[in-house]
Parts: C-alpha cells; sequence; structure tokens
C-alpha cells in the first residue's frame, strides 16, 4: 500500500483580507493556537507567569504546526528557545523534543507492505 499527501494551496472561495489560501491558514491556524496554548500553559498543571506562557506559546504552536505539516524540522534560533524552555521547565522541554523528533516511515510518502 502506497500512501502519499498533497499539500492544498489555493481553493475556489476568496479568503479574507485578499489574502491567499495559505497565508490565510497558516494566520487563523497560528492565532488560535497561540491562545490555546497561553491558556493551557498558565494553568495547571504548568501555571507558568504569563511572560514564560508568552514565549513559550508560540515555540509549541510551531511544533505542532511543523508536525502537523509532516515536517518536524526546526532552526538553530528555534532550538535555542527550546532549550531556555526546558531550563525552566524540563517537562515541556522534553514534549517539545519529542514532538520535534521526526521518526521513520518519511512523512507525506509511505510505503507498507501488507504481505
Amino acid at each position: 500500500m502506497d500512501i502519499s499527501t498533497k499539500w492544498v494551496y489555493t481553493i475556489i472561495r476568496p479568503m479574507p483580507g485578499g489574502l491567499s489560501f495559505t497565508q490565510y491558514s497558516s494566520m487563523f491556524l497560528s492565532s488560535h493556537l497561540d491562545g490555546i496554548f497561553t491558556y493551557m500553559l498558565s494553568n495547571p498543571p504548568y501555571s507558568l507567569t504569563g511572560t514564560q506562557s508568552t514565549f513559550a506559546a508560540p515555540l509549541f504552536r510551531n511544533a505542532f504546526m511543523s508536525h502537523y505539516a509532516g515536517d518536524e524540522k526546526i532552526s538553530p534560533e528555534e532550538q535555542t528557545k527550546v532549550d531556555v524552555l526546558g531550563g525552566i521547565s524540563p517537562q515541556l522541554g522534553g514534549v517539545l523534543r519529542s514532538i520535534r523528533t521526526d521518526l521513520p516511515p518519511a512523512d507525506n510518502k509511505v510505503h507498507i507492505d501488507l504481505k
């Protein structure tokens, strides 16, 4: 069995503000994930301070967006920020490292031998 995925770059419906579908979808998902992660990180069991949760939320947003896209690569700058968060909360740093670890099989295209 061969499984492959494809990116959706455009849809027929116009997007608000004249944005492209990819711009709008990225902006929409980013803003909603930031809110969710800020809320989750500010409350138990994590209870980060406002500054800490504001720092950490985009790291989780970026990790989940790259994971959902099938591309867990991380830039050196982002890795440095994850390391800083790991100093604040080893548990949260570990979660981000886990999400960013891209295990086989390759993303977006896989062959499964059903024999």
